[in-house]
C-alpha cells in the first residue's frame, strides 16, 4: 500500500474514533431542563432607629453648666439634643450629630432650671424625639450652705407582672438642694438630680424571697454638700 493510501486509512480511523467520542460524551435526550432560583434569606432591611433614648440623666452640674447623659440605642450612630429652660416653653436645638452618649451643657446661667430630650439618628433618619425631658438645676453662684434633711420620706410597693416589684421612693424638695443622694440598705444607691424628687428602684432578693425587705434614706445636696440622711423607711417583702 502506498503511503498515500495509508495516510488516508489512518485519517479515516481519526475521523471515526472522534465520531465515537462526541457520540458518547453528549447526553442522552430528555425533558427539558428548567432553572429553579435558589431561595435566599433576605437581609433585614436598614431603617433609623425606632425608638430614642427613654433613659435620660443629668449627673453633674455647676454654676453654669449640667452634665446629661443617655443610653444607647441599636441602629443609632449619633443623637440631637434640645433644650427649654421653663417647664412649658419651647424647645430650642442645643447639638446635632452628637456621636457620644452625653454632653456638657455649657454657658448656662446659675440657680436656673433646664430641660432636655433626645433623638437616636444615622443615615437614613431621626426617631421621634422622648415626650419626657429630664431636668438639671444649676448651682447658685452665691455662698451657699448644704441643705437640710428631706422630710416626709416614702416607699411604696409597684407591682410588675412580668419584672420583679418595684419600689418608689419619694421625698419633699428641699430649698438649695440641687441633687439627692438615694441609699438602700446604707449603701449609696443612686443621684436624683432636682427638681425631681423621686426614686425607682429594684430590690431583687426581696422580689426572689431571699430577703424579708430593705430600708430606704435620701440626703439632699448641693455645691457646699450634703445634709445628713433621713430617717429610714422600711419595705418589707409583704408590704
Amino acid at each position: 500500500m502506498s503511503g498515500i493510501n495509508l495516510r488516508k486509512v489512518w485519517i479515516g480511523v481519526a475521523v471515526a474514533l472522534s465520531a465515537v467520542a462526541w457520540a458518547c460524551a453528549a447526553p442522552a435526550p430528555g425533558p427539558e431542563r428548567v432553572h429553579v432560583p435558589v431561595p435566599t434569606l433576605e437581609a433585614t432591611p436598614e431603617r433609623a432607629p425606632g425608638i430614642p433614648p427613654s433613659t435620660l440623666f443629668v449627673v453633674d452640674r455647676s454654676e453654669s453648666s449640667l452634665s446629661v447623659v443617655w443610653e444607647s440605642i441599636n441602629r443609632a450612630t449619633h443623637y440631637d439634643v434640645q433644650r427649654r429652660d421653663s417647664e412649658d416653653g419651647e424647645y430650642a436645638i442645643l447639638a446635632t450629630k452628637v456621636a457620644a452618649l452625653g454632653l456638657v451643657d455649657e454657658g448656662l446661667q446659675p440657680d436656673s432650671l433646664y430641660y432636655y430630650v433626645v433623638r437616636a439618628c444615622n443615615h437614613f433618619g431621626c426617631s421621634e424625639f422622648h415626650d419626657n425631658p429630664v431636668a438639671g438645676l444649676t448651682e447658685s453662684d452665691a455662698d451657699v450652705g448644704a441643705p437640710v434633711a428631706p422630710k416626709d420620706v416614702k416607699v411604696v410597693k409597684r407591682i410588675v407582672h412580668v419584672l420583679p416589684d418595684h419600689d418608689v421612693v419619694t421625698w419633699t424638695a428641699v430649698e438649695g438642694a440641687t441633687y439627692y443622694n438615694v441609699y438602700r440598705a446604707g449603701d449609696l444607691l443612686t443621684k436624683v438630680s432636682a427638681p425631681l424628687t423621686r426614686s425607682l428602684h429594684t430590690d431583687l432578693g426581696r422580689s426572689l424571697g431571699l430577703s424579708s425587705g430593705t430600708s430606704y434614706q435620701v440626703s439632699a445636696c448641693n455645691k457646699a454638700g450634703c445634709s445628713p440622711r433621713s430617717q429610714k423607711v422600711f419595705q418589707w417583702r409583704n408590704s
